[in-house]
Order: C-alpha cells, then structure tokens, then sequence
C-alpha cells in the first residue's frame, strides 16, 4: 500500500513555516503589496489565478514575451489567459511567482491559490470533522497542476506490466456527489472491482469552471484507499473533448428490455488521445476528516480522520 498509517496528531501548533486555512473562508493575501481575498483550491491548478475584475484592480499586464498561459487537460487546451511575475505575501510570508488569468473566468472572491503556492512549507486545511487517525500519501505534483498522490492497483487486462495506478487528488473546493474518475480510471474501476454502470448522468466541474457530463457507477467491491471505503463513484461520460474523457467504454446501464443470456462485445477505444487516469475526492467525502495537511518539505499528503470501525 502507499498510504501508511502513522501515530501522530496532524493539527499541532502552527509553527513558523505552516499555515492553518478553512475551505469556506478566503485566504487572505498581498499581490504587489494590494489587498487581495483568494479561495482555496487543492483540487485544481495551485498557482494564483486572479479573477479579470481583481487584475484590473490591481493595474497588473501581461508579461512581455512570456506573458500567455494556456489550461491544458492532458494534451487538449482547454483556455487561454495571461500571466506575469509579481510578489505576493500569505500569512505574514512573502514570495515571488507568475500569477494568471482569464479572460471571462471569475469566482466569488479575488481569486483562488493552492498548496503549491503558498510560501509556506506546510499547508493544513481545517475540515471540521473528526480524527484520531493519521493517514500519509506521497505528495506528486507541482504549481502548475495540483498536489496529488499517485496510487497503484493491481494486474488489469491489456495491462503489459500487469499493473495500473492513477493519480488522486482531494478538492475541497469540490462540492462533488460522488468522488469523480476520468473515464480511463472508471473503466479500469469497473473491470477490476466489478459493479453497476446505472443511467444516472449529470454535469460536475472538473477544472476552474469547466463542465463535463459524469454517470454513477456502483461497485461490487469497495475502493479503499486509507480511511476512506468507496462504493460509488461518478465516472466522466467518455468523448473526444479532452484527455479525461479518452479511455475504455463502460458497459450500456441495463435497460428493462435486455436479455440476460445477450453476449455484449464492447471494443476498446481505437486512436485517438492518450487518455489521463485519476480520481479526485471531493469535500463531502473529506467532510468526516478533522484535517488534511500538504507538507511540500516532507513531500507528504496528511490526513487526520476518525478510526476505521
């Protein structure tokens, strides 16, 4: 397994190179010495992206030469915006970086920040529930993606190697049903731990106000993963629009009219993009958590929940 369970208490004392945030309240923060409000995003992309009302506030330009980003899933891009360098100071700790935005891209506060670009070396996320048990999962990711663990399963078919793994992410800013799986890792889910793929389909934001069509799938086996016991999972409807749609097909929801004695062959998908596995965790599942905390230092994912019963 590589996520371990140790016997320490996560939310101690902040000491100098650690900051102590909710998910319901705005970061507050200095870019280039001016006010700003930032909501927390542990889920997405970590860098400081500013709403265009906050950059206009501010007077800030892109930069010269380097001043276009691009939001990309996978190889797909997905937006275009700006960029430029500036200081900027959190919990009494200053930094320099490129900040970004986009145009028509605004959220209830100035903006949004994620571990990664906090100054600080640990970043503990207060999330209101329980704890008595410590979790640890190595820490992946960089500024401009997210923190995320990588997890490894077991054999799969069509698998050379005879293993698989995703990437695993926990967004408190997500208000999601169900823990989301790209559609790679929904298939993979479904072969290895068998279940249901019902007719249930809704829409969830899967990155900075980006919608996409996911479906529920319930699994005979339950995905566990450290403290947490998956049964559910909502699974990105598969398409051509991104790489977290490429993958494997899920099964068709069985429909009143089926024959149960019916052989149905479905094929892999053929060309096309390579497709992205991973699976976000959203803040109802987080929810039964006292904390999560990303120590950059340690490279480590921290979470402190109530023993399993």
């Amino acid at each position: 397994m590589l996520v371990a369970v140790i016997a320490v208490l996560l939310m101690a004392a902040p000491g100098p190179d650690m900051i102590v945030v909710r998910p319901d309240q705005p970061v507050a923060a200095l870019v280039e010495d001016r006010p700003v409000a930032l909501g927390l995003r542990t889920g997405s992309i970590d860098r400081i992206n500013l709403n265009a009302a906050t950059v206009a506030r501010l007077g800030l330009k892109p930069a010269g030469l380097m001043g276009k980003v691009s939001l990309k899933i996978g190889r797909t891009r997905i937006m275009d915006g700006r960029n430029r360098p500036v200081g900027y100071a959190v919990g009494g700790r200053t930094a320099k970086g490129r900040v970004i935005w986009f145009d028509g891209l605004d959220g209830p506060h100035d903006g949004t920040i994620g571990p990664f670009a906090f100054p600080q070396a640990r970043i503990a996320v207060e999330l209101g529930g329980g704890g008595g048990q410590a979790h640890a999962f190595p820490l992946a990711g960089a500024i401009d993606t997210a923190g995320y663990t990588p997890v490894e399963r077991g054999s799969a078919e069509g698998n050379p190697d005879g293993r698989w793994g995703f990437g695993l992410s926990f967004g408190v800013e997500h208000d999601y049903r169900l823990p989301l799986a790209s559609a790679a890792t929904g298939a993979a889910l479904l072969a290895e731990l068998g279940g249901t793929v019902t007719d249930e389909v809704w829409d969830e934001e899967i990155l900075l106000g980006v919608t996409r069509p996911v479906r529920r799938v319930v699994l005979a086996r339950p995905l566990e993963i450290g403290p947490f016991r998956l049964t559910e999972i909502a699974v990105r409807v598969r398409d051509r629009r991104d790489a977290m749609g490429a993958g494997d097909a899920l099964p068709e929801p069985p429909r009143p009219d089926d024959d149960p004695a019916e052989i149905v062959v479905t094929g892999r998908q053929q060309g096309g993009m390579r497709p992205i596995y991973t699976l976000e965790i959203g803040r109802p599942v987080l929810a039964a958590c006292r904390s999560i905390t990303f120590d950059k230092a340690a490279r480590q994912i921290l979470l402190d929940c109530p023993p399993a019963s």
